[in-house]
């Protein structure tokens, strides 16, 4: 080979060489490594297999039907000890030479494959519909609904959907039948409260075997926050009328709305609704009504004005407690709070913009 080449292939070497150590100290100096290399085919791998076997993350969509790579199946502890006695029986035989011996250590292994089988048959196939949430309260338990459907024509028995925090229901499922079912989990902060893993499992028919399947379904459930007990009244000045040149007299009206007609005194009406001037004439105790939705003015609640509550959860569950007497008393209310003002109404969609504001303050 001429010399020029030789020459020629020697700088090239050392070109790429050069190249290739600039790279390796550019990736050192600035701790950047390409997507390739960072998400290559060892991690993906990894996360697949994860991922498949124990569903950790919310990916799976309704309808969903556990086939054969869903199911997983186990001897419980009952089945251990069963293959064990098994075991020694067939140890006891083959020493003692015991025909009966080895024909019942043969038939209960034929049993327990028999059972193996009809374990898992009874979760695979099962189909999962929809999955919806209910509104909960701090306080309370927040429903998930699960419809679940059994597509073959053998019955389903001893079929149970929990969480990973122990929340359970069973049922049994008749063929081609679809049954609902209703997951209670404790509700214990306001937010939004994720259903997470869900297992599919079943021990039936003899409990020697459980056989049991992952779901993880994107769903989560609205808290609202629990209200305060016992609650301030607002005639008392809890909360201020939005329009805040008035006085005192002001707020009441603000929270009784106008007058609108006369009734018998009931006990238990305050005193500051009773007609004083009819009873001067002789015409009995009569006690003054009013039509807040004539009423030219409406409450507000402030987040100020919840001060006296204490913490944040509980100026929130006062918010909340002022929030539901407005709507037993029909009477239009705001709500300010620290991130903006939600005008005044009053009503059911109203009050579900109020609650969903508090129950995701500060979140």
């Amino acid at each position: 080979m001429p010399t020029d080449a030789l020459q020629n292939v020697d700088t090239t070497r050392k070109s790429t060489f050069a190249n290739r150590e600039s790279t390796i100290r550019s990736y050192i100096n600035t701790d950047s490594v390409p997507e390739s290399i960072n998400n290559g085919p060892a991690q993906a791998s990894v996360g697949e297999i994860k991922q498949r076997f124990f569903r950790h993350k919310a990916k799976d969509q309704t309808p969903l039907t556990f086939t054969h790579e869903r199911v997983y199946v186990l001897p419980t502890s009952r089945g251990w000890m069963f293959l064990f006695s098994l075991l020694i029986m067939l140890i006891t035989s083959v020493n003692y030479a015991l025909s009966l011996g080895y024909a019942l250590s043969f038939f209960l292994t034929g049993l327990f494959s028999a059972t193996l089988l009809a374990t898992y048959r009874n979760v695979a196939g099962i189909t999962v519909e929809k999955c919806e949430s209910q509104r909960g309260r701090v306080g309370d338990t927040t429903p998930f609904d699960i419809s679940v459907t059994n597509q073959r024509k053998l019955s389903c028995y001893g079929l149970e959907i929990s969480t990973d925090n122990g929340v359970a229901t069973t049922a049994s499922i008749a063929p081609a039948e679809s049954k609902p079912l209703t997951l209670a989990i404790e509700a214990d902060k306001r937010g939004w409260q994720p259903l997470g893993r869900l297992t599919l499992r079943s021990e039936y028919p003899l409990g020697l075997v459980v056989t049991w399947g992952y779901m993880h379904f994107d769903n989560q459930a609205l808290v609202w926050p629990a209200c305060e007990s016992p609650v301030p009244d607002l005639a008392e000045g809890s909360a201020a009328p939005a329009n805040e040149e008035g006085s005192n007299a002001t707020s009441k009206r603000a929270n009784e709305g106008e007058f609108a007609s006369l009734r018998s005194y009931q006990p238990g009406d305050r005193p500051s609704s009773i007609a004083w001037k009819s009873a001067a004439r002789g015409l009995g105790l009569q006690t003054r009504e009013f039509d807040s939705t004539k009423s030219s003015h409406d409450v507000r609640l402030s987040w100020q004005d919840s001060a006296g509550a204490g913490d944040t959860e509980r100026r929130i569950s006062r918010l909340a407690s002022w929030c539901e007497q407005c709507e037993r008393k029909q009477i239009n209310y705001s709500l300010s709070l620290p991130d903006g003002i939600t005008p005044a109404g009053r009503g059911s969609d109203h009050f579900e913009i109020c609650m969903k504001r508090l129950a995701l303050f500060g979140s």
